[in-house]
């Protein structure tokens, strides 16, 4: 009856019309499937995935054009998406391509949901820290929040260049406040089966900074934040770290970049 085995209706679908490059899809996809053990169903899943590569890329750079996209959260969108792909498509209903490209669009939600800080100006970015302190002091003395003037003054800052430092502080409250649980494993289990032994190596505190795969402490810092590690708790707000380690919650998503570049870097 038609229907009860999509997998052979699919290859008999293949071998009469279907394209190459869908038939190396489907054989892909079905050694992924087909894998006897966890740690190959990981690698031929990547490998599955991996010739989604250029897709990724088209929609990341098509999508994230504008300057208010957080392009690299854009990417893992779309990769993730690729993935969820793979693990609902049903060979007797579509090609694997088709659906991929069906599950790609839902990541458009995130060029209107998330914000990028890292394009704040730098000469703003800096003054985030000393607004925050600013802020916290004035709101002690006073018993009320301050004004922009009142904060003008005690940063000896322009109040347009206040107000501006406040409206680029609210863009972080809304959209990078809080992370998800655990976001470096997350992240690095999107990357490959042996970024998590990366995470591991990265956990391990350096006898000194030269030692260290960091290039920086503050990148140092805010990873043992993310993670927890080091002696310090584990925080899942941005905003949480920066006030710990006295920096804006731009800086933070700038250290969380450069955390992810490191991941790639070593996969």
């Amino acid at each position: 009856m038609k229907g009860d085995n999509p997998v052979v209706e699919y290859l008999g679908y293949c071998t009469k019309v279907a394209s190459q490059k869908a038939k190396e899809d489907f054989e892909h996809w079905a050694r992924w499937k087909e894998a006897p053990n966890e740690l190959q169903r990981k690698q031929l899943l990547q490998e599955s995935v991996n010739r989604f590569n250029p897709l990724v890329q088209h929609l990341t750079s098509m999508w994230g054009s504008a300057p208010q996209v957080n392009k690299p959260a854009l990417q893992l969108a779309v990769k993730d998406a690729v993935v969820k792909a793979h693990e609902t498509w049903q060979p007797g209903k579509s090609s694997l391509n088709t659906w991929v490209n069906w599950h790609t669009r839902k990541a458009l939600r995130h060029v209107a949901k998330h914000s990028d800080l890292a394009y704040t100006s730098e000469a703003r970015s800096g003054l985030m820290g000393p607004y925050q302190r600013a802020l916290d002091t004035l709101r002690e003395e006073l018993g009320r929040d301050p004004t922009d003037g009142e904060i003008a003054e005690q940063m000896r800052q322009p109040e347009k260049t206040v107000r501006r430092v406040r409206m680029d502080l609210s863009r972080a409250d809304v959209s990078s406040s809080s992370f998800a649980e655990d976001p470096v494993s997350l992240f690095a289990q999107k990357q490959s089966p042996i970024a998590m032994d990366v995470i591991s190596l990265m956990d391990k505190q350096p006898d000194s900074p030269d030692k260290d795969v960091f290039e920086n402490q503050r990148d140092r810092m805010v990873y043992n934040y993310m993670r927890g590690v080091g002696g310090v708790p584990q925080l899942t707000a941005k905003g949480d770290i920066a006030k710990r380690i006295g920096v804006s919650p731009a800086t933070v998503t700038r250290s969380v970049k450069a955390i992810e570049q490191i991941i790639r870097k070593h996969v």
